[in-house]
């Protein structure tokens, strides 16, 4: 059984955690702590299973819960080390920061980690080496020996070393041409040189370069610092000082010695500068700021003291940044924007974004942070700053709301019938998520007469495509099953003769089923009309002592048995007696007779236990700000539970002066696009909204890398949903609206968000 499989109804499990091949559990003797021992193909990450602990302690209400990770011997390395010594510090609080800058490396049968401040008699008084060995054992089943070793004293050898790769970075530096070169008289008397550069792979200006160390500086190709893993010689580099560092030693000869470190980013990585000379010796590197941009030509070579690469440089220019622009001759207006008030989301405050929309030309901008008003104060205030200064800008208040559907009907009805009269109850199992792009596995049906289960129905279809791996885990069905079985339009056809005229189609989570249903329907070129009953929204209407209503956990509340979850024809018994026992209950409670009635005795439902999908709210005029501060505090205060939930209900009645967009990837309409909702399902879901949203291919390629949307290759296949909205927007005659999804301002702080 996998992790997943045993916590389904735990929600934010990391995708590589669900995957573990679960081995054992443990609880304690008050069942309040827990211990999951579960086996891996790959290391785990501390951050996943920190992330997967919470989320079952919170979920099971239980006090502690510890995952216990198992792996092959061969996937041990050194550096594993690191992440279990991160585990350990809880339970052995000595070694906090003990390992910071420690270098970890194998010699032989021994691990060998090396502390950069020392410290190594004190952990090994409290047998730090034996209990890394023992947890290391248990994991990847090895036996290691671990020693420490203190960092020495390297001030001793650090001149002449450094001196060394000073020598041979002036040696290896190639010789420029002599060029004349301007000179103007600073302020203070010395001189300045300033000359003109040409750099056409990084962003700074061509004009006012201040050689501060060595000559000009001439280079085809500047290097990035994250490329910088070995050692390398005549390169180039740029980047912004965050800071520097002047030490003033003495060496062992008595001769008073500066070294200078300038600690140097472009935001693919960053580096040290390193410079040793004698106190005496007039200023270059050490008299740089922080904030300033500087070029570098020298040689890159690992210092042994700091135990990294750094630059021994040569040549060093301070130069003038260029600011980003909007270059476009017609401004747009950011419609969805994230401040530092989405919380663990948004990096940049208001006023930042806003200024930086002014800058560039821009006449508005949407403010629209998850489920959240707490920017607009600081929206307000740099907005007042620019009018005061004679300049135009206008916000647009907003949020990115968590909305809920707690008005989905559960009855559908083509033509209405008796609930007692003959219904078919069937699932699907099939080779992926998109009702457009993935095929149907197996069929299973259960006829239902007098809320009695009577004849059934089970095949395998031929999806004439190999079945992914996950899916033959998740249902058993393997390719030999499939291959040769009956073509999709003879099965397809097999299961219509089987339903009968008109008939009334019971699926749980029934959208799904019937989209492939109607998929191939449209495909195959027949015509299938039904009507659809939905036993999730009967479940959540009827059962609300339930958190989440799959099918098994139904089941097992209703006390129906054991059953063979994920394979359609089980799937469609179980379902089946599950909905006698619903409807047997809607008629001695109500007396209701037929199917149209359904949804008046199930409008009730709690919205706390539904599923949200994100919405934009955009505040029109004063009405549409009371309403937004109304829906706001709402779903903080009455719907709360994990997000501020926001019931689709509530919105209706306070719908008047606000305009609502369709949000991002996870929005309620991006989400059916991409899992091929027929054409009419989408029509239905996007004349919702008053504008419907395409963002940025990049924003989405996360979709790409997921294991479970098969259907997404790359970069084509989010055009594709894109130019679907668009359609959208033309049938209904809805604006569609390109925005951006904006949570930092500039490329570089997006690393903050990984």
């Amino acid at each position: 059984m996998l992790i997943k499989e045993l916590f389904e109804g735990v929600e934010d499990i990391p995708n590589p955690i669900g995957k573990g091949e679960l081995l054992s559990i443990s609880f304690s003797a008050d069942r309040k702590s827990m211990n999951v021992f579960s086996k891996f193909p790959a290391v785990q990450s501390t951050e996943n299973i920190l992330t997967f602990e919470n989320a079952v302690k919170q979920s099971l209400n239980i006090e502690e819960m510890s995952l216990s990770c198992r792996y092959l011997p061969a996937l041990f390395e050194a550096q594993c080390a690191a992440d279990i010594i991160r585990r350990m510090k809880t339970k052995m609080p000595v070694i906090n920061g003990h390992f910071s800058g420690a270098m970890y490396y194998m010699e032989g049968d021994t691990l060998c980690i090396q502390l950069k401040r020392g410290g190594s008699r004190l952990l090994s008084m409290q047998k730090f080496e034996q209990a890394l060995a023992k947890v290391i054992n248990a994991q990847f089943s090895t036996k290691i020996n671990v020693r420490l070793i203190d960092n020495p004293n390297e001030y001793d050898h650090y001149e002449a070393d450094l001196e060394n790769a000073m020598s041979q970075a002036a040696m290896s530096a190639p010789v420029e041409p002599v060029k004349e070169i301007p000179l103007t008289t600073s302020v203070d008397g010395g001189e300045k040189e300033f000359v003109t550069v040409n750099f056409s792979d990084i962003p700074v200006m061509s004009d006012g370069a201040e050689i501060i160390k060595g000559k000009r500086i001439y280079a085809d190709r500047v290097k990035s610092i994250g490329e910088l893993n070995e050692a390398m010689s005549g390169i180039t580099i740029w980047g912004d000082v965050f800071d520097v560092q002047v030490k003033e030693i003495r060496n062992k000869k008595g001769e008073e010695k500066r070294i200078t470190t300038v600690s140097l980013t472009d935001y693919t990585g960053s580096v040290n500068i390193k410079a040793f000379e004698n106190q005496s010796d007039p200023e270059t590197i050490s008299k740089l700021k922080s904030g300033c941009t500087i070029v570098v030509h020298g040689k890159c070579e690992f210092d042994k003291f700091d135990n990294e690469f750094v630059i021994y440089a040569n040549d060093v220019m301070k130069v003038n940044k260029k600011d980003r622009e909007d270059t476009a001759e017609n401004k747009r207006v950011e419609l969805h924007c994230h401040t530092n008030m989405s919380a663990m989301d948004g990096m940049t405050p208001a006023a930042k974004l806003i200024k930086r929309a002014f800058k560039w030309g821009h006449k508005a901008i949407a403010i629209t942070d998850h489920g959240g008003v707490q920017a607009f104060p600081d929206a307000v205030s740099a907005c007042d700053e620019i009018r005061g200064k004679g300049g135009d800008f206008k916000i647009i208040y907003g949020c990115e709301g968590y909305s809920v559907n707690d008005v989905a009907k559960a009855v559908k009805v083509h033509k209405d019938r008796p609930i007692k009269g003959e219904l078919i109850i069937f699932d699907l199992e099939t080779t992926g998520f998109s009702a457009a792009d993935d095929r149907i596995i197996e069929y299973g049906a259960v006829r239902v007469r007098d809320l009695e289960l009577c004849e059934t129905f089970e095949t395998y279809t031929d999806p004439e495509r190999q079945i992914p791996e996950r899916i033959t885990k998740l249902t058993g069905i393997t390719q030999d099953k499939v291959d040769g079985a009956k073509s999709e339009r003879q099965a397809l056809l097999d299961f219509i003769e089987f339903c009968g005229e008109d008939p009334v189609l019971v699926a749980h989570n029934a959208g799904f089923d019937t989209a492939f249903i109607k998929a191939e329907c449209i495909r195959q070129g027949i015509e299938f009309r039904f009507s659809v009953i939905d036993t999730v929204v009967m479940c959540r209407s009827m059962l609300p002592e339930l958190k989440k209503h799959k099918l098994n956990i139904v089941a097992k509340h209703l006390e129906l048995g054991e059953f063979d979850h994920h394979r359609a024809f089980e799937d469609a018994k179980m379902l089946g007696r599950i909905f006698i026992k619903l409807a047997a209950r809607l008629i001695n409670e109500t007396g209701i007779s037929d199917i149209s009635q359904i949804n008046a005795e199930v409008s009730k439902v709690d919205p706390r236990s539904l599923r949200p999908h994100h919405e934009i709210f955009l505040v029109r005029n004063n009405a549409g700000l009371k309403n937004l501060y109304k829906l706001v505090s709402m779903g903080h205060i009455k719907y709360y539970s994990r997000r501020p939930r926001i019931p689709r209900s509530e919105i209706a009645t306070h719908r008047e002066g606000l305009i609502i967009g369709s949000a991002c990837s996870e929005g309620e309409l991006y989400s059916a696009v991409r899992d091929g909702r027929p054409w009419d399902v989408l029509l239905d879901i996007a004349s919702f909204y008053d504008y419907l949203e395409i963002q940025p291919c990049a924003n989405n390629e996360y979709l790409i890398r997921e294991d479970e949307y098969d259907n997404i290759t790359c970069t084509e296949d989010l055009q594709e949903f894109n130019k679907t909205i668009v359609k959208l927007g033309e049938a209904l005659g809805i604006p569609v609206c390109a925005t951006c999804d904006v949570h930092f301002l500039d490329p570089a702080d997006a690393v903050f968000r990984k």
